[in-house]
């Protein structure tokens, strides 16, 4: 793991958040609100500050891309084996 003994924004400590299986493969935000995947297909999102996942989606195999919609309404992601995804929020 990373470096945590620093000091974040407006000297806050920096928040790790857990649950991942693997290595994080993609990551994508959208205001405080944060999808995550992993090299499992494990995809994560979170409503900061809260270190607790507020969505679970498995997609099976390794996650290499993520993107929200303009409007934050949707999560599209892609795997490494070329399979696609939209998660409606």
């Amino acid at each position: 793991g990373g470096d945590f003994g620093g000091t974040g924004p407006q000297g806050s400590r920096p928040k790790r958040l857990g649950g991942h299986e693997r290595h994080i493969s993609a990551l994508a935000a959208f205001g405080s609100v944060v999808a995550s995947a992993d090299a499992t297909g494990g995809v994560r999102i979170w409503n900061l500050p809260s270190t607790t996942a507020i969505v679970e989606y498995d997609m099976g195999s390794e996650v290499s891309v993520l993107a929200w919609h303009p409007e934050g309404r949707a999560l599209a992601m892609g795997t490494a084996d070329g399979r696609v995804a939209v998660l409606g929020i």
